[in-house]
């Protein structure tokens, strides 16, 4: 066991509990007792559960006292939750002070999670409405990331990313509609995985994005990423999108796959570090006998590269979502919103239908584009993000060119770290399976960690845990 409790995995935790040399109790204690010093510097959480987490580690730690029972397979692993998911017991605000006092029942991901002995036991961080690539709403301060607190934890899922990079748990579940968990996974340092879209159903009240929407989690190694997945994945027929996994391609011969390293798309190529990350993951694909080629990415034909709140064209979804929960939401609380997404929902109000069933159509084309483009490869090899993390408080935008095809198309897709910038940053590289074969997904890129592994921290990690700046 490692002399720190923050440091280990999920599948640590388990093990050192099956052996008796660590309690969820302790464990949860320890989380709780670190949590507010590294909220208070990074701004993670938007609720922490003090009482409610105490009493499922209670509950865990008499499940790991029976020794004749089967043990639910993430009894006492303490798990923070995005709160644009909906979790039991504490607010569940979207990132967004219209909803500040929003309380609601577990969503189905949040029901599996409990049901798997998992604890759930903060909310974190996110812009309103899940709209944009940094953490920032009107309920707290910007997220930070813990590399360097001056630069964003990224978006939408930046709280995410932070809680598990900063080892305020294990694991966190976030969403992915243009690359929510991957861009936030790369400036973070640790693993990120959007599955097969619809993998996970989502079975909740509020849901903004349901055509493109994946949810996924965040960790710091592989293995915990497949035990959740074992967990949250698996059709619901009260989610009409929900699938199950697709059987595996049946080139099972190693050798016989191919690999695309993709290093431009249609608007031009990258550079650079990331590219350098990209081109060495390939490299080390194709010393296990992969067949790597080079090809270019298709761009989507009325993708714009920055966010525009004021042509969103998802804004009708949006409107929607939020008119599900409170009927005339802009006449009662459109004065509360931020100034980024108040243009979205005035938007959602004057989009006509025609207009936005062509946009509908143009993602249908689009998404077969990115199939028949991708029959040729078994995997798809692409730098995580076209930038560092940006300075927080900026007016900046994430490039997403890399990650927003995938999530028209539907493919999983799992970022993993790479390696330090010259500026001590994180650089992540994002592999891309196949349609439902997420399992053969997850084995590369833990084969390729496995090869090249990663052991940076954070610079606070690397000094203390107390979240002060060292």
């Amino acid at each position: 066991m490692t002399s720190d409790i923050s440091q280990l995995t999920a599948a640590e935790l388990l093990e050192n509990y099956r052996t008796r040399q660590l309690s969820p109790v302790e464990v949860t204690q320890d989380i709780l007792d670190r949590s507010a010093a590294a909220d208070a510097a990074l701004h993670i959480f938007l609720a922490v559960d003090h009482t409610g987490a105490l009493a499922a580690a209670k509950s865990a730690e008499l499940e790991w006292s029976r020794r004749d029972s089967t043990t639910p397979p993430l009894c006492g692993v303490p798990i923070s939750i995005k709160d644009t998911i909906e979790v039991d017991g504490m607010p569940t605000t979207y990132g967004s002070e219209a909803f500040k006092e929003n309380n609601a029942p577990d969503s189905l991901v949040a029901a599996r999670l409990r049901d798997a002995g998992a604890i759930l036991f903060a909310k974190t961080n996110t812009p309103e409405f899940a709209l944009v690539g940094a953490t920032h709403n009107r309920l707290t301060d910007e997220g930070i990331n813990p590399w360097d607190r001056t630069r964003t934890c990224g978006g939408s899922s930046g709280g995410s990313a932070a809680a598990v990079a900063a080892c305020i748990g294990p694991i966190s579940i976030g969403t992915d509609a243009r690359g929510s968990i991957r861009q936030p996974a790369a400036y973070n340092g640790i693993v990120g995985f959007k599955p097969t879209f619809g993998v996970v159903p989502v079975v909740q009240r509020w849901r903004a994005a349901p055509l493109r929407s994946h949810v996924g989690p965040f960790a710091r190694s592989i293995a915990d990423i497949r035990t959740v997945m074992s967990v949250v994945a698996g059709s619901d027929d009260r989610d009409p999108m929900s699938t199950k996994l697709a059987s595996p391609p049946q080139r099972n011969d190693w050798r016989r796959r191919t690999a695309a390293l993709v290093i431009a798309d249609e608007s031009g190529s990258d550079d650079g570090q990331r590219v350098e990350a990209a081109e060495h993951a390939a490299s080390l694909i194709s010393a296990t006998g992969w067949n790597v080629v080079t090809a270019i990415l298709p761009i989507h034909p009325a993708e714009t590269t920055t966010f525009d709140p004021t042509a969103f064209p998802y804004a009708p979804d949006h409107l929607a979502a939020v008119e599900a929960l409170v009927q005339d939401f802009m006449k009662r609380s459109g004065h509360l919103l931020s100034d980024y997404a108040r243009p979205v929902y005035e938007r959602g109000a004057t989009v006509s239908g025609l207009t936005y069933r062509q946009r509908l159509l143009e993602d249908t084309a689009f998404r077969a584009r990115i199939q028949r483009w991708f029959e040729p490869y078994d995997l798809v090899i692409t730098p995580a993000c076209g930038a560092a993390p940006f300075l927080k408080q900026s007016s900046s935008e994430s490039d997403f060119r890399f990650l927003k095809p995938f999530n028209t198309g539907h493919n999983p897709a799992v970022v993993i770290p790479w390696k330090l910038t010259n500026d001590g940053l994180p650089l992540g590289v994002q592999l891309v399976g196949r349609l439902g074969d997420d399992v053969s997904l997850l084995d590369t890129a833990e084969l390729l960690m496995g090869v090249h592994p990663w052991h940076a921290k954070p610079p606070a990690q690397q000094h203390d845990q107390t979240g002060d700046d060292t």
